[in-house]
């Protein structure tokens, strides 16, 4: 391949990375995606509120990928919040803490 073809693969990778890990609501794959800042937690009960806009979300201990129990989400965190993109109200489907650019490790064990 050139080195032409690399370089332009490359940057569309990152396109891609970037834009699904805005801090605004976005369809990445097959889950609309929205990025909460963690405000309480209290007996593995979550609140949070947007990152970049004013909505809110509350979330229980049973909703966050299994991968990442090692670390517990405390207040301040930025969390993931992955919706299934024909229900975004209802539909939740799991939370993934964040610490920079996010991994679709947790998806890919949820099946």
């Amino acid at each position: 391949m050139s080195t032409i073809f690399k370089y332009l693969t490359t940057m569309l990778l990152v396109v891609g990375i970037v834009f699904c890990t805005s801090s605004f609501a976005s369809a990445c794959g097959n889950y609309a995606v929205f990025i909460y800042k963690i405000t309480k937690v209290e007996n593995g009960q979550y609140w949070g509120s947007g990152v970049s806009d004013s909505s809110n979300i509350y979330f229980v201990e049973e909703n966050i990928f299994s991968d990442i129990t090692n670390k517990e989400i405390a207040v301040g965190d930025i969390v993931i919040a992955y919706f299934d993109p024909d229900n975004t109200v209802d539909g939740l489907i799991g939370i993934e803490r964040t610490e920079g650019v996010r991994t679709e490790t947790a998806l890919n064990k949820r099946g």
